[in-house]
């Protein structure tokens, strides 16, 4: 029933994107995770109804295809739903029967690990429910939490395909976008895109940039795969000819830099495995194929992954200190004001002020003439008529 009570009150609340409410729904997604981590069976129940609730809201929006139904789905509530689940089984996602053979992981660890099919199946059905240029952002949060589930659960999930498809859009093809100097926009505050930025350049390059990372991340949870060389083929295959296709110089310059790392990989599987001898039927050593490698390689990340983390930590102290110390500059200037200083012991020499402040302030410093107030002999009756509207707008008021 605790579970249950906070997950719902997160929905409740997960209904905004903004660069303010991203920090309190990722902390609380992150304390939902580590409460769904305590009893994995309960967790298990809980995920399973709220998942096949996610697909029942899918296929509603499937079938009715109107207005609110895409909206109901294609909105910050069912996004932060989806990475939600996907966090969640990312954290406990188990392992693979053949790499689990001595039974170290119980039945209620493995149980979670049912679950991340049936969420890959309702991501990409979310993506497939309206394939337009407009929702490219909300394509591009769900394809990460794809390559999360790919990444811990060491499953083959798709993605490809998906992200292939932005270089196909009209509105990359033999357009040429100026060059300018404001700043990029973010896309991990926003779902859909207008029709303004879909033309401008800063978006454009922003998308293309966040697709080839979203692709390299995507291949590198199967760098290790010994069908690497073949998996990777038709991605360098359509990633050369959107290279030589485009007119902007940044587009292809990332194309063909993604393209000699995915074949530098390439090859490194292809030196290992002419070295094996392997077959096809040997499922034992094509599953410790490279095993060493990538042990090295994950443990790497994780240590990098931890840097990230101390650093952002440094980062967030270092600037609450900061605010810290400002507002407590702000305090004592407010009590030097109050006080009737400004701030400084001593006062400014004479010579170092500009001679337009002197003359200023000894305009100030003299004398002013009194004037004196006009008689009631002088005003006639325009006192009585002002007297009358302000007594006229009080009582309107």
């Amino acid at each position: 029933e605790v579970l249950k009570t906070v997950y719902l009150e997160f929905v409740r609340t997960a209904k905004s994107g903004n660069a303010h409410e991203q920090d309190r729904i990722s902390f609380q997604a992150k304390c939902l995770v580590e409460l769904f981590g305590i009893n994995l069976s309960i967790s298990y129940q809980l995920a399973f109804v709220y998942v096949r609730q996610l697909a029942l809201h899918l296929r509603a929006a499937i079938l009715s295809k109107t207005i609110e139904s895409l909206q109901s789905v294609y909105s910050w509530q069912f996004v932060h739903c989806l990475r939600l689940w996907g966090s969640v089984l990312s954290a406990y996602p188990g392992e693979p029967l053949a790499d689990n053979k001595t039974g170290l992981l119980t039945v209620e660890q493995q149980q979670l690990r049912s679950l991340i099919y049936p969420l890959c199946q309702v991501i990409t059905g979310t993506i497939r429910l309206s394939p337009v240029s407009r929702y490219f952002p909300l394509r591009f949060h769900l394809v990460a939490v794809l390559n999360s589930l790919a990444r811990a659960s060491r499953n083959y999930v798709p993605v490809a395909h998906l992200l292939l498809d932005v270089f196909l859009d009209p509105i990359f093809q033999g357009f040429k976008p100026k060059q300018s100097t404001a700043k990029p926009p973010q896309l991990s505050v926003s779902l859909k895109l207008s029709k303004q930025a879909l033309t401008s350049p800063l978006f454009q390059n922003v998308m293309i940039s966040r697709t080839v990372q979203l692709i390299e991340q995507n291949l590198e949870c199967y760098r290790f795969s010994i069908g690497f060389p073949e998996l990777v083929f038709p991605v360098t295959t359509a990633l050369r000819a959107f290279a030589k296709k485009t007119r902007v110089t940044q587009w292809r310059s990332e194309s063909r830099s993604l393209i000699s790392t995915l074949e530098k990989w390439a090859d490194q599987v292809k030196a290992k495995r002419l070295k094996a001898d392997i077959g096809p039927s040997a499922v034992t050593q094509l599953n410790e194929f490279m095993a060493e490698e990538e042990e090295k390689f994950r443990a790497a990340q994780d240590v990098s992954h931890r840097k990230d983390l101390l650093k952002n930590k440094k980062k967030d102290v270092v600037s609450l200190d900061a605010e810290q110390e400002e507002e407590s500059e702000d305090d004592g200037k407010d009590e030097e004001i109050a006080d009737g200083s400004d701030g400084s012991d001593e006062e400014e020499p004479e010579k170092a002020r500009p001679a337009k402040m002197r003359k200023l302030e000894q305009a100030k410093a003299k004398p002013t003439k009194k004037v004196k107030p006009p008689t009631r002999a002088e005003l006639g009756d325009e006192e009585d008529v002002v007297e009358d509207m302000a007594m006229s707008d009080s009582d309107s008021e």
